[in-house]
């Protein structure tokens, strides 16, 4: 009989491989590209600090290009809606954004690495 905690983790395991579609042969290289997005959050944060919309923008256009390759398009999206509002300059929008990716790769995190 299955313990309650392997059914659970088989359940997680299934969902997570819903959400994320990771490729096999990438899965070595997740922990790298986790680490480059908390480079990211950070400069980010120091970049709408300063109201440098334009290094948000481009921080945001490489999260955008790259989310989907790693199995993260929820990644690109917010990497969409970040050019977005960096483009129209619109602060708030840009900060939720930030906090949104920031809620993203710790979810990741947790459940990935």
């Amino acid at each position: 009989m299955e313990s309650r905690e392997l059914k659970r983790n088989k359940i997680l395991n299934v969902n997570l491989n819903a959400k994320y579609k990771i490729p096999s042969e990438l899965k070595d290289v997740i922990p790298g590209y986790i680490g480059r997005r908390d480079q990211d959050i950070q400069q980010l944060k120091i970049a709408i600090e300063a109201c440098d919309f334009t290094s948000v923008g481009k921080i945001a256009h490489k999260l955008k290009g790259n989310g989907a390759s790693y199995g993260f398009d929820h990644l690109t999206e917010i990497g969409q809606r970040l050019m977005n509002a960096s483009e129209t300059e619109n602060k708030l929008a840009v900060i939720q954004l930030i906090q949104e990716f920031e809620e993203e790769v710790e979810n990741i995190k947790i459940n990935i690495l």
